[in-house]
Order: structure tokens, then C-alpha cells, then sequence
């Protein structure tokens, strides 16, 4: 067991109500107790207060809240996808769109809270970092005029403040030249002539509207954002990992010593 992981299982183990387990872990612990405790408190400051550790945090922070987003798509691509296995739920589909409906939302919600998140977080931790000025222009050449991420956030807008918007079945034939059907499949739509009675559609967005059909597929609405928000992603935690790489070096080397500090005598750290 690594020293850090013993620690805190000592720690459970004086919690735990039973009188014998509690005795078993002060047996136990001798090697524990004898860390210096003012060297791994001097330490442990010097850890959180490094540079190295701010960024480590704002990494996984950033990592968790696209797991959210990452997770309601794929949750929302699954059921997009039965439908074209039309055996699966041909007499059963309400169930189905309901599902995807809810889906849906969950997929809308996230991106934005993904969107404030981000950049919260980039304000807050990245002031005068080289990646800041460099994650503002991709905000802005990559979603700031885009068509498709403007629709999809007053997408969301509509979707919280004025109504779920209706999904429908829409069918997809494949034909050969002679006009034999060859497959039968079906997407999910809504429907254009339903979101335009709506007033506070963006400049943008009615742009993008106008170039819908009027059954407008919600795979290749989610596919799209999903892949855009995905390759930036990947290219901010890279970027950032680059500019402070020193920074991380030295985190790494001060967990090193630290995990040494907490290696019993005798045992040779791992």
C-alpha cells in the first residue's frame, strides 16, 4: 500500500466505532506517528502554494466539467443512434423520444455550463499567461462567429424559458437508381417553422435557420458542436500544460520528496 493511502486508512481505522479495530490501528501506527510533522507541514505550504499546484487543480478542473458535457453526449448519441435500427423500437418509439428529449436538454445545459466554466476559470488562474490571449481568439474564431455553437447556446435559451421543443421521427430511404428502396432508417428532428416564432433568436441564429431545412436532424446538430468543443479542449489542456511545464516539473518533484517523507523507516519508497 503506498505511504499516503496507509495514512488515511489509519485514519479510517481510529474512526471506526469498534473498540478492537481502533486498538489494531494505534499498533499499528508507531512508524506513521514518527513522520516530522514541521517538515511535512513546511512542505505541504510550499505545495499548495506553488504555481505548479494552481495549474494541476485548474487541469482537472477544467477535466471534470468536459466529462460532464463529454458524458451527455455520448448518453444522448446512443439513443440518436437506435434510431436507426428501426427493429429495436419500431412499435415502442414515444419512449424513445421522450428519452432523447431529456438527453437533449442535458447535452444543451452542459455546453453552456462547460462555456462559463471555462472561462471563469481561465480568467481567474491565467491572467498573464501566454495561453490566455491565445484561448481568446480561438473563443472567438471558433465559436464567437459561428453559426452552429450561436443556434445550439439560444438553442438552449429556448429550451429553458420558452418550451421543450417538439422531436419528431424523420424517415431516411435508401434507393438505387431505379427507385427501389434499399434501407429505411430514422433521425430526429425538429421542426424550423416551431423555433422561429420565437423572438429572441440572435443575429446569428437566424442566419443559421435560414439555411435549415425544415425538419432540421438533431444528430448532425450535436455531432458538429461536440467535435468543436472537443479539439479545442484538447488543445487548451495541452497549451497550458506546455507553458508550465517548469512549473509542473517542480510539483512533481516536491510530491516526490513529500511521498518520501511518508515512507515508513525501513521501506524503500515506490
Amino acid at each position: 500500500m503506498k505511504p499516503i493511502r496507509r495514512l488515511f486508512a489509519f485514519l479510517r481505522s481510529l474512526a471506526n466505532t469498534n473498540p478492537e479495530l481502533r486498538t489494531q490501528a494505534m499498533q499499528n501506527a508507531p512508524e506513521l506517528i514518527e513522520i516530522d510533522q514541521a517538515q511535512l507541514r513546511d512542505l505541504g505550504e510550499r505545495v499548495r502554494n506553488s504555481i505548479g499546484f494552481e495549474i494541476e487543480w485548474l487541469l482537472e478542473f477544467m477535466s471534470m466539467n468536459f466529462y460532464v458535457f463529454e458524458a451527455n453526449y455520448h448518453d444522448l448519441d446512443v439513443y440518436l443512434e437506435k434510431m436507426t435500427h428501426p427493429r429495436e423500437w419500431f412499435t415502442d418509439i414515444l419512449p424513445i423520444i421522450k428519452e432523447v428529449l431529456r438527453l437533449f436538454h442535458n447535452y444543451l445545459a452542459s455546453a453552456k455550463t462547460l462555456i462559463d466554466l471555462t472561462r471563469a476559470a481561465v480568467q481567474a488562474h491565467l491572467v498573464n499567461a501566454v495561453v490566455r490571449h491565445e484561448y481568446d481568439r480561438r473563443v472567438t474564431v471558433l465559436f464567437g462567429n459561428d453559426p452552429l455553437s450561436g443556434f445550439l447556446q439560444d438553442l438552449r435559451n429556448f429550451l429553458l424559458h420558452r418550451q421543450l421543443p417538439l422531436v419528431m421521427p424523420k424517415p431516411q430511404l435508401g434507393v438505387d437508381t431505379d427507385g427501389e428502396i434499399l434501407s429505411f432508417s430514422m433521425a430526429l428532428a425538429i421542426r424550423r417553422d416551431q423555433l422561429l416564432g420565437w423572438n429572441n433568436w440572435s443575429a446569428r441564429s437566424r442566419e443559421y435557420l435560414s439555411h435549415c431545412d425544415e425538419e432540421i436532424e438533431l444528430g448532425p446538430l450535436v455531432d458538429g458542436y461536440y467535435s468543436a468543443v472537443s479539439s479545442f479542449h484538447s488543445w487548451l489542456h495541452l497549451a497550458i500544460r506546455e507553458e508550465f511545464e517548469d512549473e509542473l516539473q517542480q510539483l512533481a518533484e516536491m510530491q516526490d520528496e513529500l511521498h518520501a517523507l511518508m515512507v515508513p523507516k525501513g521501506e524503500v519508497a515506490k
